[in-house]
C-alpha cells in the first residue's frame, strides 16, 4: 500500500484564491432505491442515514416511493434534485443484490452499489462510482433486504470517502494559511521522564533500572543533557509528563514511575528534579528557541495520597466508572479506582489554580497538557484554561487529552472545554488501522472528510502512538516498512505532529510497561528519516499551515494536495 502526498507551492504565478475548508460535514439529501423493490425498505434507510449522521453529516431523507416506475438513474438523480433540500449535497445510493454461488456450506451473495453524487453548489457537477461488497448467508432463503443489511457498513465506509472526495471544493471559505510556522505548532516530542535519561544519580532514591515497575533513575537534568539530541532530530517543543510529587511505588502490578499518580501537584518529585534544575533547564530552552509543554493532573490523586484523608470533601464520592459513555459517571467517577477530585469545590480549584502558580514560576512552560479531561467537567476546564492563559503574557496553550476516537465527540469536547489544541485519536485509529492491520485507503480519507467539524484541524495534535498505546514498531509487528509509511503521512499531514521519546531508535513493546520502555541514545535509520521528514514538514508552509484536498482514494493508496492561498492552487 502506497500513500502518495504532492506539495503545490508556489511555482503558480498571479493566482491567490482563498483555499476552502475540505471535506466539511453538512447536509446531505439522501435517496436509497433497492432494485427489485418497489420502496426501499425503512431500516435500510435507517441504517444508511445513521451511519451517515455518525460521520458527521445532517442527512434528509427523500422517501423511497418518488422513484417508483422510474428505472434509471438519470431519472431518478432527476427526481431527487427537485426533492432535495437548498444548499445540500445530492445523494443517490442505488443498490442491488443477488445470490452467486455456495461455497463450504455458506450462500456467497453480491451486493453491488451505485453512488451518484451532485455536490451543493454544483448542480452542473456528477459524480459516479460503483463496487461490490460480498456477502456470506448460512441460508439460500436469506432475504435481499436482510443480505444488503450486512453490507450496509462496509457501503456507508466508501459513501463517506466518496462525498469528502467529490465535494471538496464546496465548503466554507477559510482564511489564508500561515506561511511562518506558528511556535505552538512546531513538532513534538514527548518525553516520560523516568524513562529517558539520569542526569543526577544523586537523586536515585531506590531507583532499580532492572526492574520494569521501579523508577529507573530518569530526571529533569537527563532531559536537559540531551535537548541537543531532541533539536537535532526536528523537534520544537517538549512534552514531559507530570513531574510534581507522587506515588514511589508500583500499585496492583502497575509501576509509579509515569508520574500521573500525584501526592502534591504543587511541589516537584524529588527524584525528578529541584527548581535549581528547574531553572537551568528554562534557560537552555530559551538559548536553544525551544518551547516546553507540562502534564499537569487535574483530575486524581494518587490511590494513597495525604489529601483523600485530609481533605475528603475535595472528592467525589461515587464508585468506579463502569459505563465510560454515562456523562455523569465519566466525571464524577473513579478512573481506574483513582480518587476523583471535584472540581466544583472551591477549595479544589484553588489548590490547582495554586500548583499551575506554582509550575509557572518555576518553569514558564508554554503549553500545559490537561490529563484526562474527558473526566473533567466542562465548567471547571474553561476557567481553569484561562486562568493558565493568564499566567504568561505569551498566553500559554492548553492541550487537552480527551481520549476519543469519534470525531464529532471529540469536536465537541474540544469547544466545551475551551481547548486550544486536542490529541487527534480519530487519526491514529485511521493510520493503525490502514499501515498496521491493512485497512483500506478509505479510513484516513474518511478522518480528513470531516475536518471541517474542528474549530481547526491544524491544531490537532497527532501522532502514531505515545505511553498509553502500542509502540508503533509493536502495532506494525516490526514491519518497517509500513512505520515509515505511517511516520511519512503523520508528518505529512494536517496537525501538529508529536512523537514520542524512542521511536526514532527503533524502541518497541505492546503493553505497559513495555511500551515505557527505557531510552536508548543509539544510531538508527528511523533518527534520520525523522529528522528528514521533519524539516521538510517545517521548510514546506503548505505542509505545516496548509489546507488538504482530496484527489484520488482506492483500496490501497491515497492521493492529497496540501496547498495555500499563498502558492495559488485551490
Amino acid at each position: 500500500m502506497v500513500l502518495r502526498t504532492f506539495l503545490l507551492m508556489s511555482f503558480v504565478a498571479c493566482s491567490h484564491s482563498t483555499p476552502v475548508r475540505p471535506g466539511s460535514a453538512g447536509i446531505v439529501s439522501l435517496a436509497l432505491v433497492v432494485d427489485g423493490l418497489e420502496k426501499a425498505p425503512e431500516k435500510l434507510t435507517r441504517s444508511l442515514q445513521g451511519g451517515l449522521a455518525n460521520l458527521g453529516y445532517q442527512v434528509s431523507v427523500v422517501p423511497s416511493h418518488h422513484f417508483a416506475g422510474h428505472g434509471s438513474s438519470a431519472a431518478r438523480r432527476r427526481i431527487l434534485s427537485q426533492r432535495a433540500l437548498a444548499k445540500s449535497h445530492h445523494l443517490l445510493v442505488e443498490l442491488a443484490a443477488e445470490a452467486t454461488s455456495q461455497m463450504g456450506g455458506a450462500y456467497r451473495w453480491e451486493v453491488t452499489a451505485g453512488l451518484s453524487l451532485v455536490p451543493m453548489g454544483d448542480q452542473k457537477s456528477l459524480a459516479e462510482t460503483s463496487f461490490h461488497v460480498p456477502v456470506f448467508r448460512q441460508h439460500e432463503t436469506d432475504g435481499v433486504v436482510d443480505v444488503i443489511g450486512s453490507a450496509l457498513p462496509a457501503i456507508v465506509e466508501r459513501v463517506h470517502p466518496f462525498i469528502a472526495l467529490h465535494r471538496s471544493g464546496s465548503g466554507p471559505e477559510q482564511p489564508a494559511a500561515e506561511t511562518q510556522i506558528a511556535p505552538s505548532r512546531q513538532p513534538i516530542y514527548l518525553v516520560m521522564v523516568d524513562r529517558f535519561a539520569n542526569g543526577n544519580t544523586a537523586n536515585d532514591g531506590d531507583a532499580d533500572p532492572t526492574e520494569a515497575l521501579a523508577f529507573n533513575g530518569g530526571d529533569l537534568q537527563g532531559v536537559l543533557d540531551h535537548l541537543g539530541w531532541i533539536q537535532d532530530l526536528g523537534m520544537g517543543q517538549v512534552w514531559l509528563t507530570p513531574l510534581a510529587k507522587g506515588r514511589k511505588t508500583p500499585f496492583m502490578g502497575h509501576g509509579a514511575f509515569h508520574g500521573y499518580w500525584t501526592e502534591d501537584l504543587r511541589e516537584w518529585e524529588t527524584r525528578f528534579g529541584d527548581d535549581q534544575v528547574g531553572v537551568a533547564f528554562r534557560k537552555e530552552l530559551d538559548r536553544r528557541g525551544m518551547r516546553l509543554i507540562l502534564d499537569l493532573v487535574v483530575n486524581h490523586v494518587d490511590y494513597d495520597a495525604p489529601l483523600v484523608e485530609q481533605q475528603p470533601h475535595w472528592f467525589h464520592q461515587a464508585g468506579n466508572v463502569v459505563d465510560f459513555r454515562d456523562p455523569v459517571q465519566r466525571v464524577t467517577g473513579r478512573v481506574h479506582g483513582l480518587p476523583d477530585l471535584d472540581q466544583d469545590v472551591p477549595e479544589v480549584f484553588a489548590y490547582l489554580s495554586s500548583a499551575a502558580r506554582s509550575w509557572h514560576d518555576r518553569l514558564q512552560p508554554e503549553g500545559y497538557r490537561l490529563d484526562a479531561i474527558q473526566h473533567v467537567a466542562a465548567n471547571f476546564t474553561k476557567p481553569y484554561g484561562d486562568l493558565l492563559r493568564s499566567l504568561d503574557t505569551s498566553e500559554p496553550v492548553v492541550l487537552g487529552e480527551i481520549f476519543e476516537g469519534d470525531v464529532k465527540s471529540l469536536s465537541e469536547g474540544i469547544v466545551a472545554h475551551g481547548l486550544d489544541q486536542a490529541f487527534d485519536f480519530p487519526f491514529y485509529y485511521a493510520l493503525k488501522s490502514v499501515f498496521c492491520d491493512g485497512a483500506p485507503f478509505g479510513r484516513i480519507a474518511a478522518v480528513f472528510g470531516v475536518d471541517g467539524m474542528y474549530p481547526d484541524a491544524n491544531q490537532l495534535v497527532t501522532f502514531v502512538d505515545n505511553h498509553d498505546l502500542p509502540r508503533i514498531q509493536s502495532a506494525c509487528a516490526g514491519d518497517a516498512g509500513a512505520v515509515d509509511r505511517a511516520l511519512t503521512t503523520l508528518f505529512s499531514s494536517r496537525g501538529i505532529p508529536a512523537i514520542t521519546y524512542g521511536t526514532e531508535v527503533g524502541l518497541a513493546g505492546a503493553e505497559e510497561p513495555a511500551n515505557r520502555g527505557v531510552m536508548r541514545f543509539v544510531r538508527h535509520p528511523l533518527r534520520n528519516r525523522i529528522a528528514k521528514l521533519a524539516q521538510l514538514r517545517m521548510s514546506r508552509p503548505a505542509l505545516h499551515s496548509g489546507a488538504t484536498r482530496i484527489l484520488e482514494i482506492g483500496d490501497e493508496h491515497l492521493v492529497v494536495v496540501r496547498h495555500l492561498a499563498e502558492d495559488g492552487v485551490a
